[in-house]
């Protein structure tokens, strides 16, 4: 089954901007709990060349900054704010991981829908190091509304789940154990296709709609 994934992000200034990925995608797990999607990047070239990625980010730290992208593993939780991308090279070996804090993944008979819940967390391809970011956004889309205090809540604890793991070093053997086929560069045939909406509150979402 193909799914178009679909990823919003409501920004504190008022803006609201979706990503969808709508072509080139596999299924590599599906259950109830969780749903694991591999892509193959349109564009492989070297990370640090990326946006939000450049070597002056300290999450460059995390990852060789002569690696290729050319794979990305992505994971959907369907009752945790969690949103999982592992960013792979060209064997389809992980060069680096991103947690965005999101909504649950809501599936429906179009696709896969998350909004995004601004905290988030980089970790090493070993696990062994990791960096959380926007902390100070958490409170500011709070502030606005933007953010429940139950979602709020919400997040933290699940930050505090994936510390316990990454402090005992066992981020790795955990979330590879949840999905144990690895990503094969041999069944990605095409590229993703993805596109960019700029939205307005007004425009149909279905997790607005619960």
């Amino acid at each position: 089954m193909t799914y178009a994934l679909w990823y919003r992000r409501r920004f504190l200034d008022g803006d609201i901007h979706a990503t969808c990925y709508s072509a080139g995608l596999y299924v590599a797990h599906a259950t109830a709990a969780l749903t694991v999607v591999d892509v193959a990047e349109p564009h492989p070239k070297p990370l640090v060349h990326h946006g939000g990625w450049r070597s002056e980010f300290p999450r460059s730290r995390l990852f060789e900054h002569s690696a290729e992208w050319h794979y990305t593993r992505l994971w959907f939780w369907h009752a945790c704010p969690l949103h999982i991308a592992q960013l792979c090279d060209a064997q389809g070996h992980a060069i680096v991981q991103r947690i965005d804090f999101a909504t649950p993944a809501l599936r429906t008979s179009t696709g896969i829908y998350q909004t995004d819940l601004y905290l988030d967390c980089f970790i090493s391809a070993d696990g062994l190091q990791f960096l959380v970011e926007d902390e100070d956004e958490v409170q500011a889309a709070h502030a606005k509304g933007l953010l429940s205090q139950a979602q709020q809540t919400l997040i933290e604890n699940e930050l505090t789940f994936i510390l316990t793991l990454l402090r005992g070093q066992r981020w790795n053997s955990w979330i590879n154990a949840l999905a144990p086929t690895p990503l094969n560069p041999a069944l990605l045939i095409e590229p993703r296709v993805a596109s960019s909406h700029w939205l307005t509150a007004a425009d149909h979402w279905p997790e607005d709609v619960l």
